[in-house]
């Protein structure tokens, strides 16, 4: 399975969340980064250590989802 096409309709991209509560947590991106409502309800990615379990099952129990009312900022590390 090519990486690249599986990742890119859903964002793909390796970020950092940061929350409000000082909390922060790193993984590739799923959002639609193009979407302007991508983030209206929630920020969704997959932890590193997942990653390739998830590119070969597509199981969303490995998708980490973050409500977006709780998320002060996101940087994202390859743009």
């Amino acid at each position: 399975m090519n990486m690249e096409i599986e990742l890119t309709p859903s964002g793909g991209e390796l970020a950092e969340i940061f929350l409000k509560n000082g909390k922060k947590f790193f993984g590739i991106l799923l959002n639609d980064l193009d979407s302007p409502e991508s983030f209206e309800y929630e920020v969704r990615y997959v932890k590193p250590a997942n990653l390739s379990n998830w590119l070969e099952t597509s199981d969303e129990g490995l998708v980490e989802v973050v409500n977006s009312d709780h998320v002060d900022g996101i940087d994202l590390y390859l743009k």
